[in-house]
């Protein structure tokens, strides 16, 4: 007579049978249906998690874990945007995605960073933008003529 092995669910409690499907997941066993339920594998290291310990993505449709989540992904600062590390921009406000860094920040023409268009500031003298400091820095240096229109002043 062959012997029968008697597993249950360690999240259900119930009785898996010897020809029905089961997972093991750090040495518990579950049944199908609650692996299908509270289980996903991580998307970057193939590892199995709880769902409910793993950080949804967006904007790939899948689920990291903490430890890779915490590695390969950063929130843009701007739109907070879950994004891959290597899509990300550096700006004055911190990391950013690449629809940001296309479509909602500006290049300072002197020092280069990256500043959100409603902090750039236009230069109609030199038909450039420039972020605060260098704006404020290229005119501390410009020194006027005696002639010029803040000196013609009607006394």
């Amino acid at each position: 007579m062959e012997e029968k092995i008697i597993r249950t669910c360690a999240e259900c409690g119930c009785v898996i049978e010897d020809n029905d499907d089961f997972y093991e997941v750090d040495g518990e066993i579950y049944c199908e249906d609650c692996y299908n339920e509270h289980f996903e594998v991580c998307e970057d290291c193939g590892c199995v998690f709880r769902r409910d310990d793993m950080y949804w993505i967006e904007g790939y449709d899948h689920y990291v874990c903490e430890d890779c989540y915490g590695d390969n992904y950063f929130e843009c600062a701007n739109c907070g945007a879950l994004e891959y590390h290597r899509n990300s921009y550096s700006s004055e406000d911190g990391a950013i995605c690449e629809y940001c860094a296309d479509y909602n920040y500006s290049t300072c023409d002197s020092c280069g960073v990256r500043v959100h268009n409603d902090y750039i500031r236009y230069d109609e003298d030199d038909d450039c933008y420039y972020c605060s400091e260098c704006y404020e820095e290229r005119h501390e240096k410009i020194i006027h003529s005696y002639y010029h229109s803040h000196n013609n002043r009607i006394i």
